[in-house]
């Protein structure tokens, strides 16, 4: 597979993993745990949180590879992304300079 082709292959799983989340919206709520937060961020902070959210897959990877079984397969997806425009035209994240370029 030609190089430049693995973003858009990775950008369509994405987005077909992110439809399957939306039809899990009418599965019953013991099947299926939802939930969300919406929260200013700097740049620090963003970076900080996806080293949070990194090691936080590992764990999960670690937890399901303890059994030898499968009963079941889910999908877990964490997604992190902006929902407004810059705050400041000045500034990229709270607190850090734009490049003006």
């Amino acid at each position: 597979m030609p190089v430049d082709a693995v973003p858009v292959a990775a950008r369509n799983l994405q987005r077909q993993m992110g439809e399957l989340g939306v039809k899990a919206l009418s599965l019953p709520l013991a099947e299926r745990d939802m939930s969300g937060i919406t929260m200013g961020l700097t740049r620090r902070s963003y970076e900080r949180i996806k080293k949070e959210l990194a090691a936080c897959r590992r764990r999960i990877v670690a937890i399901a590879s303890e059994d030898d079984e499968t009963e079941q397969v889910y999908r877990l997806n964490l997604q992190l992304f902006p929902v407004s425009e810059r705050l400041n035209d000045k500034k990229g994240f709270k607190g850090e300079e734009k490049d003006e370029k």
